[in-house]
């Protein structure tokens, strides 16, 4: 995933080193939070992360309901 992550960050990034440094941040972020290391985060993996920012969990349900698109909970 470390790896993969990197080519991601690398080629949308390009030679934008703050875009580089937000990017990677963004991915180190999604790593700590995907809490069963799927690859996804689930609603209860957003949950976590956006209470870690002050987030009320009724919004971070609104957040999680209109990313899910597919409406499989992940």
């Amino acid at each position: 995933m470390a790896a993969d992550a990197a080519g991601v960050v690398a080629s949308r990034a390009r030679d934008d080193p703050e875009k580089r440094a937000q990017l990677g941040f963004l991915a180190l972020a999604f790593r700590n939070f995907d809490l069963d290391r799927n690859f996804v985060l689930d609603r209860d993996e957003l949950r976590v992360a956006l209470d870690s920012m002050d987030v009320p969990t009724d919004l971070a349900d609104e957040v999680f309901a209109s990313v899910d698109v597919n409406k499989d909970g992940s």
